[in-house]
């Protein structure tokens, strides 16, 4: 992180819930802290929005939705989550 991201970091995380107790957390790991929970927020509204696609009647492949659902669910085992995430593509965005 560089001098430019590391103040608006701390920037951040000076407005960022002032209710955190745990004042131990360096402004790096506060950083991944919000990345990560703003990254499951959008993996979550990214499964919500393709549940559809494992109902019992819908035609098509479910095997290419069920993989790229997976691969949404997998994204915390990322080499560099939160920081960078390879977000998945949807089969219809091949």
């Amino acid at each position: 992180m560089n001098e430019q991201q590391q103040k608006a970091a701390q920037a951040l995380f000076e407005t960022y819930d002032l209710r955190v107790q745990d004042t131990s957390l360096t402004v790096e790991a506060a950083w991944s802290k919000k990345l990560a929970g703003e990254a499951v927020i959008k993996r979550q509204e990214l499964l919500q929005k393709s549940d559809w696609t494992q109902l019992q009647d819908v035609p098509g492949d479910k095997s290419l939705w069920a993989t790229y659902r997976q691969a949404l669910r997998d994204i915390t085992d990322q080499e560099n989550y939160p920081l960078i995430i390879d977000w998945p593509k949807a089969p219809t965005d091949n």
